[in-house]
């Protein structure tokens, strides 16, 4: 975020922030809670945002600037923030036979895109994270 911030494009990528901001609040990922209603020795986790340009492959040209709102997943205990620490993700070796095995056999693909994929996922424990600098209720 710190470098997005000094970048030229950086009202881009407020834009983005308050978008995600609002999406993850509008689809209930999450609730706000006052920090005096934080459960007595619960951890908070600070919040980091991951930056983005999607660029067209084409033309090269910016067509859209992501922001992703994140855990600092560093500052996490296994067993008491996570559990699994890993996404099981197809390998390219897996990915590139498929494909072989389509174009030979005139196969049709298609491609998904998942938007806040990552939120998907169910959590099985309360987990606290501060609340990111210039958001607020």
């Amino acid at each position: 975020m710190h470098q997005a911030m000094k970048q030229l494009d950086k009202k881009q990528f407020i834009k983005a922030m308050k978008k995600e901001w609002q999406d993850q609040l509008n689809d209930g990922k999450f609730s706000v809670v006052h920090h005096t209603n934080v459960p007595q020795g619960a951890t908070v986790l600070p919040a980091v945002w991951q930056m983005k340009k999607k660029q067209c492959i084409k033309t090269r040209q910016i067509k859209k600037w992501k922001a992703r709102l994140n855990i600092d997943g560093s500052r996490q205990k296994p067993g008491l923030h996570c559990g699994k620490t890993h996404a099981p993700v197809a390998k390219w070796n897996s990915m590139r036979t498929m494909l072989i095995l389509s174009a030979v056999n005139n196969w049709h693909t298609k491609q998904l895109d998942f938007v806040l994929a990552f939120t998907q996922a169910p959590v099985d424990r309360e987990i606290f994270m501060k609340m990111p600098k210039g958001f607020g209720m």
